[in-house]
């Protein structure tokens, strides 16, 4: 069954981030709506087996250091108005799309989700 399942729980996850999760730094306050897809969606696949999914949860979310300083600096920066949070990152450091994380490498637009950078 772990073979089975992981891979998909995987693949379900990752929608499911982008369909509720609207950004990285929102996906614990969308757990519920994120779990709720997948349960829904892994039963459907499971069902074709044999088997049902009863529940599934999201218990933690959890950024890597990287990520948790990068958030932490576009926070400081959009709160003490030096810089708006969709531009944070200082000369020779990646910038990444407020919306869905994506790196940016000085676009105006996120080559992922299109919004607007600049």
């Amino acid at each position: 069954v772990q073979e089975r399942v992981l891979p998909l729980v995987d693949q379900m996850l990752m929608k499911w981030m982008v369909k509720e999760g609207k950004d990285l730094f929102n996906l614990q306050a969308n757990g519920e709506a994120i779990s709720k897809g997948i349960r829904e969606d892994l039963d459907y696949e499971l069902f074709k087996i044999g088997l049902t999914v009863t529940g599934f949860h999201i218990q933690n979310v959890s950024y890597p250091d990287e990520v948790q300083r990068m958030a932490a600096k576009a926070a400081s920066r959009a709160i003490f108005g030096t810089e708006s949070a969709e531009t944070a990152g200082t000369a020779g450091e990646a910038k990444f799309c407020p919306k869905c994380g994506t790196e940016l490498k000085g676009a105006n637009f996120c080559p992922n989700c299109g919004k607007k950078i600049r």
